[in-house]
């Protein structure tokens, strides 16, 4: 049986060990499942206007594609189990 990762063995276990996912449980739960045994993740985000305005970051990456991304990037060291040169994410 293959083990569910994003840095817990499963969506109960990460809603334990981090109030934030378990205060939005069921909105994240398609997010855990979507990234959870994904070998990469593309991941589409806005840019500000003026990427150079002070104070602006360069690309929004919020809402649930927000929480998707962060759960692909805890599945890698240090927080995760897996080699951080397998992780593929692309912005």
């Amino acid at each position: 049986c293959a083990r569910l990762r994003c840095g817990a063995s499963s969506f109960v276990d990460l809603c334990e060990r981090d109030a934030a996912y378990a205060a939005r449980a069921e909105s994240l739960r398609r997010c855990f499942f979507l990234v959870s045994r994904a070998c990469c993740v593309y991941a589409v985000a806005p840019r500000p206007t003026m990427a150079e305005d002070p104070g602006q970051p360069p690309m929004d990456l919020g809402g649930d594609a927000g929480w998707a991304a962060q759960m692909y990037i805890d599945r890698f060291s240090p927080v995760g189990e897996e080699e951080n040169s397998l992780m593929r994410l692309f912005l």
